[in-house]
């Protein structure tokens, strides 16, 4: 999920209880195929279904049902600090990105950049 969750947040799952999965809200679910806790984003719903997909990788994970679903990432901490982008209203904007495949052009970008600055 970089950059917007890194290696070491903190994160706060809350069960979904009675509402259902938003369009760019992060998720977390045990992958279909590898069987591993794994926190992606909602890109895409049709019913009671759900395409995830991370933010920096290519591929999807596939339709998941609601009932694969375990919960919904309500807080990111990173070194003591709130992380705020990524939640809020900006999270449509990131899936429809997703959506469309040019987030991890984006990612890849912001890696350069941030490589840059550092060095």
């Amino acid at each position: 999920m970089l950059p917007f969750i890194q290696d070491r947040d903190v994160l706060t799952i809350t069960p979904l209880f009675s509402s259902l999965p938003r369009l760019g809200e992060v998720v977390a679910f045990i992958h279909p195929g590898s069987h591993n806790f794994t926190v992606h984003r909602v890109i895409r719903k049709r019913r009671n279904q759900y395409l995830l997909k991370g933010d920096s990788v290519k591929t999807v994970d596939g339709w998941l049902h609601l009932c694969d679903i375990l919960g919904r990432v309500i807080s990111v901490e990173r070194s003591g600090q709130a992380v705020l982008f990524g939640l809020g209203s900006e999270r449509i904007a990131i899936a429809l990105l997703q959506r469309h495949r040019y987030m991890c052009n984006l990612v890849q970008l912001y890696d350069r950049f941030a490589r840059r600055k550092k060095g």
